[in-house]
């Protein structure tokens, strides 16, 4: 899994304890992937987590069976195409952390990709999307 934009690791770290084998923790924060890092370590999670500080972009090109993304809509706007080749075929997104004002657009952008809506989930000012990637 991927959890990008990952500050303290904390998706990362559930979907592992939830089953996942492996996760990839990327911030642009070279602080934040030192936390990241500290954190799976004191949860006895080092050797399931690798923490890079950079971009989506500069990662090799591997695919994932799960990608999490708490990011602003405009990032994830920006990352939608990357975000959904890199998500394997029948593969989950998770993106939470839109403000319900930009949430048509995200969702919108990520269904045009070939992704499908599977859940929705709506708080006071933010929302979640579980979308299922459905291009092979």
């Amino acid at each position: 899994m991927l959890d990008l934009g990952c500050g303290t690791g904390v998706l990362a770290l559930a979907a592992l304890r939830l089953g996942a084998a492996r996760a990839l923790c990327v911030d642009i924060d070279v602080g934040a992937a030192a936390l990241a890092r500290a954190n799976a370590c004191a949860n006895g999670l080092a050797v399931q987590v690798r923490c890079v500080a950079g971009e989506l972009a500069c990662l090799a090109r591997g695919r994932f069976e799960v990608i999490a993304a708490n990011l602003p809509a405009e990032v994830l706007l920006a990352v939608a195409g990357a975000l959904v080749e890199r998500t394997v075929a029948g593969g989950w997104l998770v993106l939470s952390g839109v403000l319900w004002e930009e949430a048509w657009a995200v969702r919108g952008r990520f269904q045009r990709l070939g992704c499908r809506c599977r859940r929705e989930r709506w708080l006071e000012e933010y929302c979640t999307f579980l979308l299922q990637n459905a291009r092979p």
